[in-house]
């Protein structure tokens, strides 16, 4: 809740605009992430999915989340493995358009 002025000095309580009520909700947040996980895709080749989300500026989970939707969908293609740290450690599975082959 915000607090609104009167105008005799006197706060009173409005209630904060919803995403709704702005015009943005989730679903069109989600289609802007994957618009841009599609372009970065697109624009740089084979990425693994911790590389994509540094690109993009998301958190590895939502970039996840989208990567298997892609995945499922047939837009995206699992085409191989980057070597593992030499910590050890998963490989990252590279991420390719299916357009691009």
């Amino acid at each position: 809740m915000r607090a609104k002025s009167s105008g005799d000095g006197a706060a009173q309580s409005e209630p904060a605009a919803s995403s709704a009520q702005r015009g943005v909700g989730l679903a069109d947040i989600r289609a802007a992430n994957r618009a841009c996980i599609l372009a970065t895709l697109e624009r740089e080749g084979p990425l693994s999915r911790i590389a994509l989300a540094r690109l993009v500026g998301l958190s590895r989970t939502t970039v996840g989340s989208i990567v298997a939707d892609l995945l499922r969908e047939g837009r995206l293609s699992e085409v191989g493995t980057l070597p593992s740290a030499v910590t050890g450690g998963r490989r990252a599975v590279l991420l390719l358009l299916k357009d691009e082959r």
